[in-house]
């Protein structure tokens, strides 16, 4: 077995860039014939150690007035099927001044999410907005834990806030990605 194959179940499966690229074409290959290839699909799906290529879900915090760039967006969503953009309006007043959403800028906050989700929709992509209130970094934590998304993705920011969360994320052993 070579480095750009693994087991899963019991045969192999070929990799694809960092996810596990699993398809009927794939089975077949390895050995398995009509009824085999759907129970060894969602065996492998079910045990969570391979995914189908395309069908990655990810989760783009909304935490400041740039994640509407059209350059973001094509970076972020680059192998996604499925898009959550989650809108925190941070109730905190000590990150109030240098971090996310307060109260008085949610009007802000829902242009940057409606011009997000337009520039998803060209894309033909799904997606599904929530809007939170309370403290981002525990938001953005519970719903990526929650939702089981494959990976976060955040517009890269020069603070302290930020540099913890992404820490604290990647401590939970959720993939972080800052563009």
């Amino acid at each position: 077995m070579n480095e750009n194959e693994t087991e899963c179940g019991k045969k192999k499966v070929l990799r694809q860039e960092k996810g596990w690229f699993l398809n009927a074409g794939i089975a077949r290959k390895h050995g398995f014939e009509g009824r085999e290839i759907g129970r060894f699909l969602r065996g492998a799906l079910a045990a969570g150690k391979c995914f189908e290529g395309g069908k990655m879900r990810v989760l783009i915090p909304i935490l400041s007035e740039q994640e509407n760039n059209e350059a973001f967006l094509e970076q972020a969503l680059k192998g996604a099927k499925e898009a959550i953009v989650l809108l925190v309006v941070d109730t905190n007043t000590n990150t109030q001044e240098e971090f996310g959403f307060t109260t008085a800028h949610i009007q802000k906050g829902r242009a940057v999410i409606e011009s997000v989700k337009e520039i998803i929709g060209r894309k033909r992509k799904k997606s599904e907005e929530i809007i939170e209130w309370g403290d981002p970094k525990s938001k953005i934590l519970n719903l990526a834990l929650l939702r089981k998304v494959d990976k976060v993705v955040m517009k890269s920011q020069e603070n302290n806030y930020f540099k913890n969360l992404v820490k604290s994320l990647k401590d939970e052993k959720i993939e972080v990605e800052t563009v």
